[in-house]
């Protein structure tokens, strides 16, 4: 049983490690995706101008 227990705390923390680094890429992703909408946006109403 003590062998299992580092293991474990392995296990779990590659689990919040792998959980922390998906949200913060999802976040990310989201950020940028705004971003270049707005970008995109502005670029359609730039040229409706001309």
């Amino acid at each position: 049983m003590p062998q299992m227990k580092p293991m474990y705390w392995l296990v779990m923390l590659m689990y919040f490690v792998f959980s922390y680094y998906f949200i913060l890429i999802i976040l990310y992703y989201f950020k940028t995706y705004e971003i270049t909408s707005k970008i995109i946006k502005k670029l359609k109403n730039f040229k409706f101008k001309w």
